[in-house]
Parts: structure tokens; C-alpha cells; sequence
């Protein structure tokens, strides 16, 4: 447990978030990842930019930016179930970087294809796709034009997408490519009803587009 400021931008996202056709992570994996609890109960993912700060989703936190005290964060947790595991690492964000093309990967506790609960992180590796290919993909569906804006980065959905209650966690892509450094593009926002629609690209918050207010947030 420890004092969390929260600070929001934007507006809260149509659909909250937890990942489909992904797999079970490697414990201490993704050392970034935090827990974010109501209680008890599991709510959403975030990530540590910082040795105070974490980074999350609006709509996971705007409820309680006059009642901080509600959320519990919990750091270096593989299992939910079990979040006794300790240890955490700072986590940079970045800025300047083309991830368009790039594979990302995606975290989070949330429901698998079959709309079950897990208990154990899981990952997903999925490309950057460019705004405009994901705008023209929502139009078909029945988005209007320039639904996609900057702000937003966007996930191919083919080999899996995040899914309900993963919202909240990080995208992260490796940069330089094989150096084993990890730069987080993305904060999990929305995406498909059904979570296993493969021609619908996943949305994500993108956070070089906030990362002035990011930063000026951290040294307010």
C-alpha cells in the first residue's frame, strides 16, 4: 500500500479491456506491470513510469480522483489471487519512436476467448497498425469518419485482442529492436464487443501524444 495522486486526461473509453488468444507470462517478465484493486476485487491494469507514478486508463480512475483511497496498487504481482509477490522496477516512457509496423506486446488479468477469469498475467503479441487503416476498419463497422484521432494508437486484432477489464495496462514495443529496453506506446482502451472480432483493430490511448502532460503531471 502507498499515497497514489491521481491525475486524468480524456474521456473514459466506449469498452474496458482483458485479452483474448494471449498466453500465460514468464513470472517477472514484465516487471512494469502493476494491479490495480478496489477492495479486494481486481479493476484494472497500469504500469510504472515512475518511482511515485502510475499509468492508467481515465475511465479506471475517474470515479475515484476525489476518493483515492478506495484504490489499492499492487506491484510485482504475477498471480491476483495471490499478490503477496513483491519487487517492482521504474519504467521509462519515451517519446520520438515510429511504432507503426512494430509488434507490441499487451498485459493485463483479464478474460480469455472463452470469457474466462485469470488469475495469472497474460501477454499478447500484436503489430502497431497505422490510424488510417484502423479508421477505414471502424468505418466499416459503423464508426464515423476520423472516429480514430491521434491520440489513439491502434493494435492488429488478428492473432488476439485485449478484452473486458484489462483496461488500464500497458502496450510496450522492444527499442531499440533486440536491446532488451522496452518503451510503452500504448494504454489499453477499447475495442471490439466480442473481444474476438479479428478484422476490428484494438484501441489503445497513445501515450507520446499525452507525454508532455505526462510529464508535467510527475513534476507538478
Amino acid at each position: 500500500m502507498f499515497n497514489l495522486t491521481l491525475s486524468n486526461r480524456g474521456e473514459p473509453s466506449i469498452l474496458d479491456q482483458r485479452i483474448t488468444y494471449g498466453e500465460t507470462a514468464e513470472i517477472g517478465e514484465f516487471p512494469w506491470q502493476a494491479a490495480i484493486f478496489i477492495g479486494k476485487s481486481f479493476h484494472c491494469g497500469g504500469s510504472i513510469i515512475s518511482e511515485h507514478f502510475i499509468l492508467t486508463a481515465a475511465h479506471c480512475v475517474i470515479v475515484y480522483q476525489n476518493t483515492p483511497e478506495q484504490l489499492r496498487v499492487v506491484l510485482g504481482v504475477w498471480n491476483i489471487v495471490n499478490s503477496s509477490e513483491e519487487g517492482a522496477q521504474t519504467y521509462r516512457v519515451r517519446t520520438g519512436i515510429d511504432s507503426t509496423g512494430k509488434l507490441a506486446f499487451i498485459t493485463g488479468w483479464g478474460r480469455d476467448q472463452r470469457k474466462r477469469l485469470v488469475s495469472r498475467l497474460h501477454k499478447l503479441q500484436s503489430a502497431i497498425v497505422s490510424n488510417g487503416l484502423c479508421d477505414d476498419r471502424w468505418r466499416e463497422n459503423g464508426a464515423p469518419k476520423g472516429f480514430i484521432v491521434p491520440s489513439m494508437i491502434c493494435m492488429d486484432a488478428q492473432n488476439g485482442d485485449s478484452c473486458n477489464g484489462d483496461s488500464g495496462g500497458p502496450s510496450v514495443i522492444e527499442h531499440p529492436q533486440s536491446s532488451g529496453f522496452y518503451t510503452q506506446v500504448g494504454i489499453v482502451s477499447f475495442g471490439s464487443g466480442s473481444c474476438t472480432e479479428k478484422k476490428l483493430p484494438g484501441v489503445y490511448t497513445n501515450v507520446a501524444y499525452y507525454l508532455d502532460w505526462i510529464n508535467k503531471e510527475m513534476n507538478r
